[in-house]
This record gives C-alpha cells, sequence and structure tokens, in this order.
C-alpha cells in the first residue's frame, strides 16, 4: 500500500522522460542516460533470464554512448554531429551505435509495458513475444533471434504478477492509466532517437 504522495518507479521516471525533450538537438546526453539508468531497475523487479538478459543489453549500450561521446558534446545531435564529420557513426565502438542499440532494447520494453497492461487477454510470454516480433526481432541476425526466442519460450513471471511488481508500491488497479500516461512521453523520445540517429 501506498503511503501518501509516494510513487511508483514509473511516475518517477516518466517525469524525467518529460524533462529530456523529444528531438535529439534538445536532449542533454547525461540527462538521457541518467533516465535510462533508472529505467533499469524496472528489470531488477520482474525477475527472468529475458528481462536479465534486456537489461544487460541496455547496459552495455549506455556504457558504450557514454565512453564515446565526443568531446565537447552536450546534447545527442551535438554527438551524432561530430561522429558522422569524423566517419565514426556506424562504427561497432561509437556513440551512435550505443544510443541505436540501447533505443531498440527500449522499444522491446516499452512494447512488453503496452501489451502486458493493454492486452490482458495475452499471457505474459505471449505479450513478451508479441513486443519481440516487433522491434528487436527486426534487427537480430538469425542467432541472436534463436537466443532471445529461447529465452521468451522460458518462464515469464504470470501478467498479474508483472503488473503488480511495475505498479508497486501503487495499486495494480492503476496500471492501464501508469504505463499509458509513461508510454505518451517515453515512446516518442526513444523513436526519434532512433528515427534521428545516422547509424541507422
Amino acid at each position: 500500500m501506498a503511503t501518501p504522495g509516494e510513487q511508483g518507479l514509473l511516475p518517477r521516471n516518466q517525469e524525467q522522460w518529460i524533462a529530456l525533450g523529444a528531438s535529439a538537438d534538445k536532449i542533454e546526453i547525461q540527462a538521457l542516460l541518467g533516465t535510462v539508468k533508472e529505467l533499469l531497475t524496472l528489470f531488477d523487479l520482474l525477475g527472468g533470464a529475458v528481462f536479465g538478459r534486456v537489461k544487460a543489453d541496455i547496459q552495455g549500450n549506455v556504457d558504450k554512448a557514454e565512453r564515446n561521446i565526443p568531446p565537447g558534446a552536450v546534447t545527442v545531435a551535438d554527438a551524432f554531429r561530430a561522429e558522422c564529420d569524423s566517419k565514426k557513426e556506424k562504427k561497432d565502438d561509437s556513440f551512435s551505435i550505443g544510443i541505436l542499440w540501447m533505443c531498440y532494447a527500449l522499444q522491446f520494453t516499452l512494447g512488453i509495458l503496452r501489451h502486458v497492461v493493454g492486452s490482458p487477454a495475452l499471457s505474459a510470454g505471449e505479450a513478451a513475444r508479441l513486443a519481440y516480433k516487433e522491434s528487436l526481432e527486426k534487427q537480430h541476425n538469425f542467432m541472436l533471434r534463436q537466443l532471445f526466442k529461447g529465452l521468451l519460450s522460458a518462464a515469464i513471471p504470470p501478467r498479474d504478477v508483472l503488473v503488480t511488481k511495475v505498479l508497486e508500491p501503487e495499486s495494480p488497479d492503476l496500471a492501464s492509466t501508469r504505463v499509458d500516461e509513461f508510454l505518451a512521453v517515453a515512446q516518442p523520445v526513444v523513436d526519434s532517437l532512433v528515427a534521428e540517429n545516422p547509424a541507422v
């Protein structure tokens, strides 16, 4: 039971996404990476092999982006331009690639939230498989697709358990409202960082 004024992870993280802005020329690099790092605690709440793998992938790409921030770059657009100027944007160890794959994994994460809450007829596993098909599957090679399909076939906590964990300490009855509000601010940022990324 939440105490008065106590927020769950999504409302807290939502405020950070709102503050970011919705385009690369407005989004400050350190604010973006800090916002994503806080969202990573979501995977600790959810548990399970697939969520552990996604958390590790996002963290790895956050680290890649962080260590490859071009000197003097403040916004994501600054970094994209600097890497284009140096012809580095499509190299594996680059800021642009780190941000791109971070965002691909975030699209998968947001898809899970959308389907788990918005499609009650689906099991959590079905919601995760649908989210994967809509996002990461398009980017993965054959070996990675097989790996993820194996993970998605493994035990995933039941839908009601996931909803409860995501919403704590608030009531699961608020799930649809909280997730819709969160997606409305986070999804445009993530999608714009893919669309504007020179590594695509």
